[in-house]
């Protein structure tokens, strides 16, 4: 019974890591696409304030893009979660 138990408690921490690295590759890919996207308009602006709130679009633009990320997990595992309830 241990035997089963430890598979287990291996089993989830290697799902947990596999999603932990998941989330990591799709943070850096928001990442990315903000410095793609927000580059030019940040060295376009000569002035200090400008520059600022160019910045803080790029901040908002990937907590949006985390926040979305991380509703639709918890929605896969919601959704996962009542499957094995079932």
């Amino acid at each position: 019974m241990d035997n089963i138990e430890n598979n287990n408690i291996f089993h989830h921490e290697f799902e947990d890591y596999i999603l932990s690295e998941h989330y990591l590759k799709k943070c850096k890919a928001i990442r990315d696409k903000a410095d793609r996207i927000y580059h030019k308009k940040i060295n376009a602006q000569d002035k200090y304030l400008k520059r600022k709130i160019v910045l803080f679009q790029k901040w908002m633009f990937i907590s949006n893009k985390r926040r979305g990320l991380l509703l639709k997990q918890y929605s896969n595992l919601i959704y996962i979660s009542k499957c094995v309830l079932r």
